[in-house]
Order: C-alpha cells, then structure tokens, then sequence
C-alpha cells in the first residue's frame, strides 16, 4: 500500500499542479491510503523549521536562496502551505518511489500552532522563532498563548537541536532556556525606528509577570528589555548596529552591505537567515551577497503606476497590527504629499471571519501628519475603518469611504501626490486590477 500511495500521491499531485493547486490534498490522500505513509518515509535531510508572527515565509526564502547559492539541494513547503497536511504534501513531491528523501536541507515553514504537530512528523535539527506578535486573535488569543503552543514543539526537539530566536523578543528569548544551545539576532540600541504603538505587550515579564523596563524599543515589545525581578533580559546577539533608509546596513561585526527594498520586517528577516548560515559554517560575507540579489516571491512591497501617478503597494497581514504599523510607518516616514488606500475587503484567505476587533490596535493615528493629503478607505469593512480613523488626530475631512471597490479609481481621480495602497494579500489581486484600470477605470 505505501508504493501504491506514492504512486496515487504523485499523479494526483501533477494534475493538481497543472491548474494551480495541490499544496495540500495530495498528502492528505496518500495517508488515507496508507495509514503510515508518513513513518515510512526515510528523511536523508538536514531540517531547518521557520515559525513566527510575521515574517517567516520570507525568512525560510531568504534561507532557501542562501543555502542553493551556495550549492546546496534545498526544498521547503511553498506557497504559505504550513500546517501538518502541507509538510505530508511536500514530502510525497520529495520521496522517490523507494520512500527516501535525500536533499541536503529541507526548509519548512510552520504555523506557529501546528509546529508542534509537525514535529511529531519531522523534528529540525534547528528552529527558528522570529517574533510574537498579536495575530489572528479570534484564533490564536494572545502572544502568551502562543509562547505556550510553541514551547510544546520545543519539547519535542532532540536534546541537540538549536534554537535560533530574536533576542529582541523577551517571549522568544524564554524559550532559550529550553535547549541547550540558542542563539540570537537583534537590532542594537543606536537604531530608534518606530513609537510602541496602542498597547503595550511588552509591559510585564513572560516569564515571572513582574515589570519589564526598556533601554530602547525597535518595534511594539522588541527592543533592550529586561525584567525588574527575574533574569530574563535581552541577550548577546548577531545584530545590526546602523542602517540608512532600511537599505544601508552595518552589521555588529563591521560587515556593511545595501539590500534592495528591505523594509524593517525584512531586516529582522535577513537577520535570521544569516544567523542560520552562519550555523550551518556559511560565511557571513557569502550569505550577505548572496541576499542582495534576494526578492521575496510575494514582494511585501510593490510599486506601479495609477496613470501618471506613482503606486507604492504594501502589503499587510490582516489580523496583525504590528504588520499594519510598519506600513503605516513607511507612510509616516515619507516627506512628498500623498493619497493613502486601505482595503479591508477580506479579512483572511485561510478561514471566514468578519472579526474587525484588530483594527483598533493599530495605530492608524501615524496617518495624522501634513503630507497625507487625502485617505480612502475601501472594501466591505470601510465603515469600520472610517469609525476607527475617527477617534484618531486624522482629519476627517480627508477621509473618503468606499465599499466598492471597482469605485476606487474614481475617488482617486479626485486626489493627488504619490499612492500609498495598505491591504492583505487577498485583497491585493482586487486592488491591482482595479488600479491597472487607470484614472476612472479606463
């Protein structure tokens, strides 16, 4: 029965790929053929597991690219496809009709909530957690909750596994504790780039409760932490010590390099990869050039063209305001006039949720400044939008609302300067085809 399963598995598989589909069902099949398809396959891989709130689909690319830079056979699980039925799907794609896998490096993403089920299938050699952050509340509750799911799948890890985590995260940092070897990437305190936000996730302790004070903070609860009662405090770490409009970057051991677009998500990001191949014995001076030449297939930032108008989209995760607060940022950080679009049109493209309660913590207010000229805000939630902006500096007579999209290039005509367009990755097809319209949808 196992042959007949990967034989089954395969075909279903190619006719799935030919109409884009199959990062799933495929797996699923081939274990309900055979009930220990997964046991029997034979994994001749080193396996490197990426988890996180933000961040780590492009950090296992940003690991994918370094490793077959340097020569190496690489697969991972593709197309944000990171749960138990996902990882089944991958390995059948793998297997030979023997049942053995033999890449050099298997990089799996894995949803922060089924890391621990996946690691009943497969265990790294080393995992990645690159922060907790709020997201998908009407699923996974608080950051803490999820520090308890995750620290399960470190349970689970062989006694020689490596953890490699933000040390500027005091949630990930706990989980060194854990292991016998950690180690951890940051950013120095010489780099202030952004306010705390609405809420403070970083007030107590994770560990004994008590008061966390801070030197510096990058983003939300990352920074130079440290408890008033206990030990937990922020770490040693690989880090960045100056950077120039996110692009310019110095390293803490004097590496300096310039990537493209990298945003500051993406710095944590390549933090992580390099900290990984670094691991693993790659230089740092390879991996670095190596992630120069990166872009992420899913591009957190896109620009195009509204007429004669320039487009800048980024892409924000839904259900998670600290990803909406870096967008807003780079809006907060521009210097030229212009018009903002938010689209809050489907909330997920995995599960069905009308849940809006996320909206209220981000931190819409940085919109308030002088070169944000004109905001529309669009999509089946664009009321809910136009009711958070109002307890908010934002003047509202900038604000115009749109529940239909396809209107968008109307109201657009209206304003002026360069475009910033925030939404989710489901919605940015809609808005996309509306833009490429041009000026009154022609």
């Amino acid at each position: 029965m196992f042959l007949l399963s990967i034989i089954l598995g395969k075909i279903l598989l190619f006719f799935m790929s030919i109409i884009g589909r199959g990062s799933v069902f495929p797996g699923f099949f081939a274990a309900k053929i055979c009930p220990d398809f997964i046991k029997r396959i034979k994994v001749n891989s080193k396996v490197i597991a990426v988890t996180g709130s933000n961040g780590k689909t492009t950090t296992s690319e940003m690991i994918t690219h370094i490793l077959k830079s340097s020569g190496k056979k690489v697969s991972r699980n593709e197309k944000g496809s990171n749960q138990v039925r996902a990882v089944t799907t991958l390995l059948l794609k793998l297997t030979g009709l023997t049942g053995r896998v033999n890449h050099d490096y298997l990089v799996l993403e894995c949803d922060e909530r089924s890391a621990v089920h996946i690691f009943d299938i497969l265990k790294p050699h080393i995992f990645i957690v690159t922060n907790l952050f709020r997201d998908q509340l009407t699923r996974n509750g608080h950051p803490e909750f999820i520090l308890d799911c995750i620290k399960n799948a470190v349970n689970k890890l062989d006694k020689d596994s490596i953890l490699i985590l933000n040390g500027d995260d005091p949630y990930t940092v706990t989980l060194g504790e854990m292991v016998q070897k950690a180690t951890y990437f940051g950013i120095g305190s010489d780099i202030s780039l952004s306010n705390d936000g609405v809420y403070d996730d970083g007030a107590y302790c994770p560990k004994c409760k008590s008061k966390m004070e801070y030197s510096y903070r990058v983003v939300a609860h990352l920074g130079g932490f440290s408890c008033t009662s206990c030990s937990l405090t922020r770490p040693g770490s690989y880090e960045i010590v100056s950077i120039e409009g996110y692009q310019r970057v110095v390293f803490s051991d004097g590496l300096i390099t310039t990537f493209s677009d990298i945003g500051l998500i993406n710095l944590y990001n390549s933090l992580a990869a390099i900290t990984l191949t670094r691991e693993l014995g790659i230089k740092t001076n390879d991996s670095v050039k190596y992630l120069e030449k990166f872009f992420p297939s899913g591009k957190n930032s896109l620009s195009l063209k509204f007429g004669h108008r320039n487009v800048f989209l980024l892409l924000s995760k839904h259900e998670n305001s600290v990803s909406y607060n870096y967008s807003l940022l780079t809006v907060a950080h521009n210097d030229v006039p212009c018009t903002v679009v938010i689209i809050v049109d489907s909330i997920s493209r995995k599960y069905s949720t009308n849940d809006t309660s996320w909206i209220w913590d981000v931190d819409f207010g940085l919109l308030a400044g002088t070169k944000v000229k004109h905001i529309v805000v669009a999509g089946q939630f664009a009321n809910e939008l136009v009711m958070r902006l109002s307890l908010t500096p934002v003047e509202m007579s900038k604000v115009l609302c749109i529940t239909d999209l396809s209107n968008i290039a109307y109201a657009l005509n209206d304003t002026n300067g360069a475009i910033y367009a925030i939404t989710c990755f489901a919605d940015k097809k809609k808005l996309v085809k509306v833009l490429n319209r041009g000026p009154y949808g022609n």
